[in-house]
């Protein structure tokens, strides 16, 4: 995918979580060569680090999305997301990991999109799984 796709796919995600009562804190975090963290959000207290995946629909391509975070990834999801709590101190917050897998149906990747949002995704399991 194009980073101006998914430039695209991270601002439709954005405007959903706002619309849903969340507030943006950061955007495209990096942890140095570590990894980076698409959105990072806050509802009530609640520190809520979100990862966009947007494909082309198809029959397989909400799962396709959710399958795309291998072990490795995860890994560099865990690291980035204690990497941020260190950084901004935010240590003893409570935190969540989402998923938000957006399915584009045509050229114009900004308008008839599914949005799926699964929440509260454990990082530790998805390494274990590989």
């Amino acid at each position: 995918m194009s980073r101006e796709k998914g430039q695209v796919f991270e601002r439709i995600a954005e405007n959903y979580l706002i619309e849903k009562g969340f507030q943006v804190l950061d955007r495209n975090w990096h942890a140095g060569i570590k990894g980076e963290l698409d959105l990072i959000c806050q509802k009530d207290n609640l520190i809520v680090f979100v990862e966009i995946k947007g494909r082309n629909s198809g029959k397989y391509a909400l799962e396709d999305g959710l399958n795309s975070i291998n072990k490795t990834k995860a890994k560099k999801l865990l690291y980035s997301i204690q990497a941020y709590l260190n950084q901004k101190s935010l240590s003893e917050a409570q935190i969540r990991f989402d998923i938000i897998v957006i399915c584009s149906s045509g050229k114009q990747v900004e308008y008839n999109n599914k949005i799926e949002h699964y929440e509260n995704i454990s990082l530790a399991d998805l390494c274990q799984l590989y």
